[in-house]
């Protein structure tokens, strides 16, 4: 059993506090004990409401008083001070941690395990922000919100944490990708993958095969979830010389798979001629008015032969069968996922279609 001093009361008791319980249970004044103990009704008071400390003339008085010992009063003032001192500590530790948090959620990224587990202190949580940003200073992400550099497409961005904890999110890609092995890239090599793209979406195997040869022509492929309060469905960047493409499978469908990677290759291949500074982290859900992105949407759109599905479709939109979603797919070479996906996305076909089996989940292929 604990001793009296390893207990942790819920709240701190101060020895002005027992000073009033006594005058209570004696039926004393303020006044009264300062006529007893010829203490100012200044210093009394004082005591009481926890502005003044017990001296040692003030113990020796006090347990005239109170028909105790000196070493009673000295003993809580002792204990009511390291109480305190504690509460401080606790204090400025849970600013650290409130300012940190601010900018990187510590506890999902380390459950995530992209970073190793530290203490739930405010030192713990200042380990992994230098894990992460390798430096101790005080976070400062003015710089990765240059307009230059940073491109986000997102319906939040004004929320100071969608914005920081994106870029977090982006730094802990760029650090993860960085650990990947890689061939020098062919630029040839993603055009390639790009003129062939149907023939990916239609293969069983499509996702795999792709994410092998981007690998091959030195495009780094990265699943890595979004964060919350992120609503990133992808992203790239460069890390050194080989450009970086990360999916977070927010929608755990493979439809959604094709039109990210799609999205995201279109940029690798049009913006990052000059600007290998430049990251884009993208929310499909939102639409764009900056132009890299309405261009990367159409190319996109293109490559996934956006315009050729609905015009097959349009005929079917108050009946559409299973039939119609297979004879699409042969016809146009795109896969029965991202028809089906495209033709729910214009609102031809019901969300809740029993036709959506076509849509496989693909979480499992990435987290194998």
């Amino acid at each position: 059993m604990p001793s009296i001093n390893q207990l942790k009361p819920a709240q701190i008791v101060a020895p002005g506090d027992i000073v009033k319980r006594f005058l209570d249970v004696r039926s004393w004044t303020q006044e009264d004990l300062a006529d007893i103990t010829e203490l100012s009704m200044k210093s009394i008071n004082q005591i009481i409401n926890r502005k003044q400390g017990i001296s040692v003339e003030t113990a020796r008085l006090f347990s005239r008083a109170f028909e105790n010992s000196p070493e009673f009063w000295l003993n809580l003032e002792n204990q009511y001070r390291l109480a305190l001192s504690r509460e401080i500590k606790k204090e400025q530790s849970a600013g650290i941690k409130a300012k940190i948090r601010q900018y990187m959620p510590v506890l999902e990224i380390q459950k995530n395990g992209w970073i190793d587990v530290h203490e739930k202190t405010a030192e713990g949580y200042r380990e992994s922000y230098q894990e992460i940003w390798d430096t101790n200073k005080k976070p400062d992400f003015s710089e990765y919100k240059d307009e230059k550099n940073y491109c986000a497409r997102q319906n939040k961005e004004d929320d100071v944490y969608t914005q920081n904890y994106s870029i977090t999110w982006y730094k802990i890609a760029l650090n993860r990708s960085n650990q990947i092995s890689c061939s020098p890239y062919d630029y040839r090599g993603l055009q390639e993958i790009q003129k062939n793209y149907s023939q990916y979406t239609n293969s069983p195997s499509g996702i795999t095969l792709i994410m092998e040869n981007l690998h091959k022509i030195g495009v780094k492929f990265l699943y890595q979830k979004h964060l919350s309060k992120t609503y990133l469905d992808g992203a790239c960047f460069y890390s050194g010389e080989n450009p970086v493409i990360v999916y977070t499978c927010r929608y755990d469908r493979e439809d959604n798979f094709w039109f990210t990677m799609a999205h995201e290759i279109a940029h690798v291949l049009n913006h990052f001629t000059e600007e290998k500074s430049l990251y884009i982290l993208d929310n499909l859900d939102e639409h764009s008015s900056l132009d890299r992105e309405k261009e990367a949407d159409k190319i996109a759109s293109d490559m996934l032969k956006i315009e050729e599905i609905l015009k097959l479709g349009h005929p079917h939109s108050n009946y559409f069968s299973e039939r119609n979603l297979l004879e699409i797919s042969e016809k146009t070479g795109i896969g029965s996922a991202v028809v089906l996906g495209t033709l729910q996305y214009h609102g031809f076909v019901d969300y809740r279609s029993r036709l959506n089996r076509y849509k496989s989940k693909i979480r499992q292929i990435f987290e194998a």
